[in-house]
């Protein structure tokens, strides 16, 4: 398990603002994700010896059980996707490779009459911490731990796939290569309503990706221990004045962001929030 206490690395902590949780419970009735994969399974994760989803027992889903859930929702969305892996407790099997979860709930509010849950996620890759892994999501729903599942489930999609696919298969075919790096992204979330005919596949990464580019290395962590490398997008565009998030191996990337909004985002008649999660593997690891 991944103690981010002994991270020599200062994080900013993953906690997300009052005004950004306001904005994504606003938009939480027409939420959507645009998955780039295959389906996920439609049935509500289940504690170990409970025939009914975890959030309607009486007592409430504790940190350990919701990495635990974590892990098997992951090493199921991989083998749909033709990635062998499989689900010890906390930790995923990818072949030689091992991925090991932590989660911390920072933050359960009620707002506009839902739950909104930020949870924390920690990795470990094959025994050591990867520190650029670190990472959050948002789940809105009508109860605490409906919430919290729905985080989960929105982690596994966005984050959890792109860290397992760089992992267990970094050449997979069709990984998008830019700035020296092979790139894995993960689904496309969106919340409220998209703009007509938006359509997040690989050539429109391709141009985010190439319009970052400038900016990502001086972005990235030099740290050792970061062999890999990861881009986290959370943008709230279409209105008035676009705003957003942007972090860089975890860290809040202000610069990165600026170059970000800047990007020709497709417009639509309403406000839209778009968050996308990228992996990096250096080109020096690439062969490994």
């Amino acid at each position: 398990m991944v103690n981010a206490a002994e991270s020599k690395l200062e994080f900013e902590p993953m906690r997300t603002s009052r005004k950004l949780l306001w904005l994504i419970a606003s938009l939480a009735a027409g939420s959507i994700i645009i998955v780039i994969l295959k389906s996920m399974d439609s049935n509500m994760p289940v504690r170990s010896g409970q025939s009914q989803p975890a959030s309607s027992t009486s007592e409430q889903l504790t940190d350990e059980e919701l990495a635990r859930l974590a892990a098997k929702q992951l090493a199921a969305l991989l083998s749909r996707n033709e990635i062998a892996a499989s689900a010890e407790a906390d930790r995923v099997r990818l072949g030689t490779r091992s991925l090991s979860l932590r989660t911390l709930a920072t933050k359960v509010i009620q707002m506009n009459g839902r739950f909104v849950a930020a949870l924390d996620f920690s990795c470990e890759v094959d025994g050591t911490p990867m520190k650029s892994l670190y990472s959050g999501s948002i789940g809105v729903d009508t109860s605490r731990d409906s919430a919290l599942l729905t985080a989960v489930v929105e982690w596994v999609a966005q984050y959890g796939f792109a860290i397992g696919s760089a992992l267990a298969s970094p050449r997979r075919q069709g990984t998008l290569a830019v700035g020296g790096f092979l790139v894995h992204e993960g689904a496309t979330g969106v919340r409220g309503q998209a703009p007509p005919g938006f359509s997040p596949d690989k050539a429109f990464h391709a141009q985010v990706l190439n319009h970052l580019e400038p900016l990502l290395r001086e972005s990235f962590s030099k740290d050792p221990p970061a062999r890999l490398h990861a881009l986290t997008l959370t943008l709230a565009l279409g209105g008035e004045q676009a705003q957003g998030e942007c972090r860089a191996d975890g860290v809040v990337a202000p610069r990165l962001c600026e170059r970000a909004l800047a990007f020709a985002w497709p417009q639509g008649s309403d406000p839209y929030m778009f968050k996308q999660y990228y992996v990096f593997v250096p080109a020096q690891l690439q062969e490994e």
